[in-house]
């Protein structure tokens, strides 16, 4: 997965064609690297009949300072949270990788203005997925959340 969803689906495989003087109208005079994300992005979305995207990359709340600025109030994180020996069990990579990483994520988390995250939890989900989705939607401004993109990943 390339960590893109468009309007809160999976990623499309369908090939994408970056315009890169598509990239630089959309900047215009702002040539930050938020903007180029916001850009690519908008195109990206555009591209696949979507109204709006998000970026599945764990990281990102690293870089929260910068991405304010640009986002303003549009910023939202959203913290998928999950038994880490589930997911431990579940992945086929390295263990000791996979628990730096989710402590990475958790620390990074920690770390976020509470209003601008939405924790959910990944057993919750698998229980009850459309009052999930209602309480997300919500937090997320109203819009639709596109339920049927959402995956059971045993």
């Amino acid at each position: 997965s390339s960590g893109i969803n468009a309007e809160y689906g999976e990623a499309s495989s369908e090939p994408f064609n970056l315009v890169p003087s598509a990239i630089v109208e959309a900047c215009g005079d702002k040539r930050t690297l938020a903007s180029v994300l916001e850009a690519v992005m908008e195109c990206y979305a555009e591209a696949h009949n979507a109204r709006t995207w998000l970026c599945a990359d764990g990281e990102s709340g690293e870089h929260h300072e910068a991405l304010s600025q640009h986002f303003g109030s549009r910023l939202k994180y959203l913290h998928l949270v999950r038994d880490p020996r589930e997911l431990c069990e579940s992945s086929t990579s390295d263990l000791f990788g996979v628990a730096d990483s989710w402590a990475q994520l958790q620390r990074s988390a920690a770390n976020l203005p509470s209003a601008d995250v939405y924790t959910l939890d990944y057993a919750a989900v698998l229980e009850d997925k459309d009052t999930e989705v209602e309480q997300l939607e919500e937090f997320l401004g109203g819009g639709s959340v596109n339920k049927s993109s959402t995956k059971h990943d045993p």
